[in-house]
């Protein structure tokens, strides 16, 4: 569950967000600190959406996987 500041879908999903952010950077999901500068950058259009961000997490469900070409073997 969300905390109290967060009330509508959209910042539901950049709280979302946040927290993958805060979880990439070596912080942790449960960073609450963290999670709330981040959700608060996001909310403002301080910063935006990061493609990096999106490969880390893809990478991170697949580890076996090639993120760009869905390759399995000799992975760089």
């Amino acid at each position: 569950m969300p905390p109290n500041p967060i009330k509508t879908v959209r910042e539901i999903i950049y709280y979302q967000y946040a927290k993958i952010i805060s979880e990439s950077s070596g912080f942790g999901k449960t960073n609450y600190g963290m999670i709330m500068a981040k959700w608060k950058q996001l909310v403002s259009g301080e910063i935006h959406w990061s493609s990096s961000v999106r490969e880390w997490l893809k990478e991170k469900e697949n580890p076996s996987q090639c993120i760009y070409c869905g390759e399995e073997k000799e992975l760089h």
